[in-house]
């Protein structure tokens, strides 16, 4: 753990302590409220080339750099609980991604919670994802997500019969069920600095609304791992799902899924943040595996 890490967990400790509520109280404010840009920030535009298309009722930004792509697309589907449009932290991580390989990244701004459940997100991106496959081929497809995102394109590709090359899966929300899942969240929650069972809850209840949360539509852990293409997975050992997501791996790496496993002591969606040595270290494996520079051996 690099010592700019430990001190901003730290003050993350801190203020949870008060009587405010801490910084958990402010995630729980900005999924109720929405923090994320409703469109992409002026310095996104000036970094990368930037358009947008309208299909399917959905606005779909799409990012290139400045030089000629490599033919690569990443199909990025941000997080936000379902409920919270893209942050900064998305966009700089993007930028970043589209500079060191080349990629294409196309962003779709799904439906959202609560005017929309998960599976109207869903019905939209596979629509998106047939329309890049038939542009680009889905050997050429990259999908990639962090947090709500991270499972929907676990979702989308196990609903697929044409998959894409392989997935990226940053800080999934595993175990998010009743129950035992729920208790093994509460036991650790304390560990986690940025995330609270109560704002989980108010995101099932809203996102997973009238969808049963053992749908592999909304839990990863339903999914048929031995049918997805090459998957990197970055998380942290701070996150609330930890415990969840690494006895998932041990499922998946059991029944001998394609999957190389990235983690690091850091919090939920450490890998966006390119200020953190954890974060920078997590683009760097995640940009590797893009480019096909990855291999079990790493």
């Amino acid at each position: 753990m690099s010592w700019v890490y430990e001190m901003i967990e730290s003050w993350c400790y801190r203020s949870n302590r008060s009587r405010s509520g801490g910084f958990k109280r402010k995630m729980e404010k900005s999924i109720l409220f929405s923090d994320g840009t409703e469109k992409p920030p002026f310095w996104a535009s000036v970094r990368v080339r930037m358009s947008q298309s309208e299909t399917h009722g959905c606005t779909t930004y799409i990012f290139s750099g400045k030089k000629n792509s490599n033919g690569k697309i990443v199909l990025f589907i941000h997080g936000g609980g379902g409920m919270s449009r893209p942050t900064f932290l998305h966009y700089d991580f993007l930028c970043r991604l589209i500079k060191r390989t080349g990629v294409t990244v196309y962003m779709p701004f799904y439906p959202l919670a609560p005017d929309h459940n998960v599976r109207d997100a869903l019905d939209v991106l596979d629509k998106i994802y047939s329309d890049l496959k038939d542009k680009y081929g889905n050997e050429n497809i990259v999908f990639m997500g962090d947090s709500a995102g991270a499972n929907l394109i676990l979702s989308l590709a196990d609903r697929a019969q044409e998959r894409p090359e392989s997935l990226v899966v940053i800080s999934p929300a595993f175990g998010i069920e009743n129950g035992e899942p729920r208790d093994i969240r509460l036991s650790y929650e304390e560990i986690d600095p940025i995330l609270s069972v109560k704002m989980n809850d108010v995101i099932c209840e809203n996102w997973a609304r009238n969808v049963p949360l053992n749908s592999r539509d909304i839990s990863p852990e339903y999914v048929d791992y031995t049918k997805l293409p090459r998957m990197l997975f970055v998380y942290g050992t701070h996150e609330l799902f930890y415990p969840l997501v690494e006895r998932a791996m041990c499922k998946i790496k059991k029944d001998n899924a394609r999957v190389l496993v990235f983690e690091k002591k850091a919090c939920h969606d450490f890998a966006l943040c390119s200020f953190l040595p954890e974060g920078r270290e997590a683009q760097k494996r995640i940009f590797d595996f893009v480019e096909g520079a990855s291999n079990e051996n790493k």
